[in-house]
């Protein structure tokens, strides 16, 4: 008896008119009218306008931590420029970033110094032997 839907939905005073309620108009998605364009560029932008659910997909806290890392990159290349900012705890982060950044470039010279005096140490023993 499926011939009768379209004849139960034209007349309203039927029992079970509202047995198969009528299909909502499909509203609007910016998706649907570029696809009757020709597809220029980049094939990513829906995944940038988030209309896909790739966006939803990631981890919160791995975008958490590369949001983090980020600000104290940015907050040491400030405070390495010679000015201040106004928030503390990125600040803070920034000046412990830049403290950790120096200590190992001093390392690294000491260790270039002591490898060229142990070189000149081996050069000065070799032309001693001789």
């Amino acid at each position: 008896m499926a011939q009768g839907a379209t004849y139960l939905k034209c007349k309203k005073k039927v029992a079970n008119a509202s047995s198969r309620p009528d299909t909502k108009k499909i509203q609007y998605r910016h998706k649907k009218s570029a696809a009757k364009f020709k597809k220029k560029g980049n094939p990513t932008t829906e995944i940038r306008r988030g209309c896909n659910g790739f966006k939803k997909c990631g981890n919160k806290s791995v975008t958490a931590f590369i949001n983090n890392n980020i600000e104290e990159v940015m907050a040491t290349r400030v405070l390495q420029s010679g000015t201040s900012l106004s928030m503390k705890d990125i600040s803070v982060n920034g000046k412990e970033r830049l403290r950790e950044i120096n200590r190992n470039a001093r390392t690294k010279k000491k260790n270039r110094v002591l490898q060229k005096l142990h070189t000149i140490e081996q050069t000065i023993d070799q032309q001693e032997e001789r």
